[in-house]
């Protein structure tokens, strides 16, 4: 047991420069080792992705019906320049060019993808691009309206995927966002499969992040959006042999109160008119340096 002036040096030791600087280095090469590690899950994640789109339909799902029904109750759409980041083969990116969007500007990481979409679409003010989430090649405030339909949970650093969608809005403009929520009986189930040493890739995804909705909503916040509405839809008891899992009927009067608990969530978020405050009222830094 310590003394009490064993106490004092012990202190004194901890605060010292040279466990400051043990510290500050070994924090600096688990960082570095992070950074390497994450851009070579990064780069082997580009041709599985090609893999997957070749062999997947991207144009439906219950999150895009999400999506409808909140531009439905609005006239939020129209003459609306628009971005769709993690367009797949561009059906969604075509339905909002038709529904009246001035422009949509659909991208996704996946080359295959880029080229389903331009084969398959060539609506007036649809245009199709390779882009990455983490790095979106325009300017900051360029869209009205910013869609990003179960991307975020398949990039290394979702966080960082925010702060470029919140960029890259207008001053009041809208982020719709859905993403998979695993604070629900799916997630409960993926709990159990990887206790088990059992594989869970969402489909065969290279990269199948953990997001719940507490943490996809506090990384909002912090980007400096202002949530507005949520929304969910889906709730599966686990099968043998069906991968998809047993959907359960919810009637329609509770699902408004049982969506937090839905494994497929939508938000929608604001960026506010005076974009140097943030959404909880706190002021923000400079934007971030515009790229072209």
């Amino acid at each position: 047991m310590l003394r009490v002036s064993d106490r004092g040096l012990f202190r004194g030791i901890c605060k010292g420069p040279l466990l400051l600087e043990t510290v500050r280095r070994a924090r600096g090469l688990f960082l570095a080792r992070a950074r390497r590690k994450v851009a070579l899950r990064r780069a082997a994640s580009a041709p599985a992705y090609d893999d997957w789109h070749k062999s997947h339909e991207t144009g439906s799902g219950p999150w895009y019906e999400l999506v409808k029904d909140s531009f439905a109750a609005s006239e939020i759409l129209e003459g609306s320049d628009v971005l769709e980041i993690g367009c797949g083969s561009g059906q969604f990116a075509a339905w909002m060019a038709t529904n009246g969007a001035a422009s949509v500007s659909g991208e996704d990481f996946s080359p295959v993808a880029i080229e389903q979409a331009l084969a398959a679409h060539s609506e007036a003010g649809l245009s199709f691009r390779i882009g990455d989430i983490e790095n979106i090649a325009h300017l900051d405030e360029s869209f009205d309206v910013v869609v990003s339909c179960e991307t975020i949970e398949h990039v290394p650093h979702p966080a960082k995927a925010l702060a470029e969608l919140a960029r890259v809005l207008k001053p009041g403009g809208t982020l719709f966002l859905t993403t998979p929520n695993y604070l629900s009986i799916t997630g409960a189930h993926r709990v159990w499969r990887e206790a088990t040493g059992r594989k869970w890739d969402e489909g065969g995804q290279p990269i199948a992040n953990w997001t719940l909705y507490p943490r996809t909503a506090r990384w909002i916040r912090r980007v400096g959006l202002k949530m507005q509405e949520t929304s969910g839809v889906g709730w599966y008891l686990p099968v043998p042999r069906k991968s998809s899992g047993y959907e359960l009927e919810i009637p329609q009067p509770l699902r408004r109160w049982l969506k937090l608990s839905a494994v497929h969530m939508l938000i929608q978020a604001t960026k506010a008119q005076d974009c140097g405050q943030q959404g909880d009222g706190e002021v923000m830094g400079p934007t971030a340096t515009r790229r072209a």
